[in-house]
């Protein structure tokens, strides 16, 4: 998808940006651990957080080990009824 845009549309590949809710939000945090270098923020709401915050912190070296130092900007949101789905560990 991402050389369809690119050839389409004027963009800035250097400042891509993958945004989802509910299921794409799970999916834009697996994104950031398998693909960090695809995008330069990632923006995840209520991206299911109780299943994928333990698979995170599991491939958090995925992260460290990647080839750029650029940085990445990634911003988690949930709604007040997700209160109970939020990780103790991010309270």
């Amino acid at each position: 998808m991402i050389p369809f845009i690119e050839a389409a549309y004027r963009t800035v590949p250097s400042d891509r940006c993958l945004m989802g809710y509910s299921s794409s939000g799970f999916f834009v945090l697996y994104a950031l651990v398998n693909q960090p270098n695809a995008f330069r923020r990632y923006l995840s709401g209520s991206g299911d957080l109780d299943i994928i915050y333990p698979y995170l912190i599991k491939h958090d070296q995925k992260l460290r080990a990647r080839e750029t130092r650029d940085p990445i900007q990634l911003y988690l949101s949930v709604g007040e009824l997700e209160d109970a789905l939020i990780p103790s560990s991010m309270d």
